[in-house]
């Protein structure tokens, strides 16, 4: 397949080495809009408000708040900034997982896909021609509630978006 969009991208010999790398196929356990926090605690524990601590980080009162009260997932830009200011890691306010904080992978400009049968990553471009030149069908699982078991019954080629798992702080 050509690459002109992708040069960087590549096959993939079996699921573990693309997984080795800190990719994710996303999907609805991966892709969760909560994370269990300490937030409150340690807000308490230093006496700062969730105003001052909006204050210190820019961060705004209400996305503090629904962190607190829902369990909000914030973005990692704003998790160090709070981290910063309590001057506590952030794996210890946040109760992190292996996919905690996974983005959408983009390589110029355009959202990269695998195709589960080839293991090899391609853009929403190549991924819409090939679907649309061989006449298969596309699965989404964020969209999609079927099982992957049955995936191979009903699909003769699978695209999955890929994410890439945060490094470590």
């Amino acid at each position: 397949m050509n690459y002109k969009y992708m040069n960087e991208l590549k096959k993939f010999d079996n699921i573990n080495e693309f997984e080795k790398m800190n990719f994710v196929l996303l999907s609805n356990d991966v892709i969760s809009n909560t994370i269990d926090n300490n937030l409150q605690k340690l807000l308490l524990a230093k006496r700062i408000t969730i105003s001052e601590l909006s204050r210190k980080t820019g961060v705004s009162k209400q996305v503090i708040s629904s962190s607190i009260v829902k369990n909000t997932k914030i973005d990692l830009d704003s998790a160090i900034k709070i981290s910063r200011v309590l001057k506590t890691p952030i794996e210890d306010i946040f109760m992190l997982k292996k996919n905690s904080w996974v983005d959408v992978y983009i390589v110029n400009g355009k959202t990269v896909y695998l195709n589960m049968k080839t293991l090899t990553m391609v853009s929403s471009e190549e991924k819409n021609m090939y679907i649309k030149t061989h006449k298969v069908k596309y699965y989404n699982p964020i969209d999609d509630s079927l099982s992957y078991r049955k995936l191979n019954e009903n699909y003769n080629e699978l695209f999955i978006k890929v994410g890439k798992r945060i490094e470590q702080l």
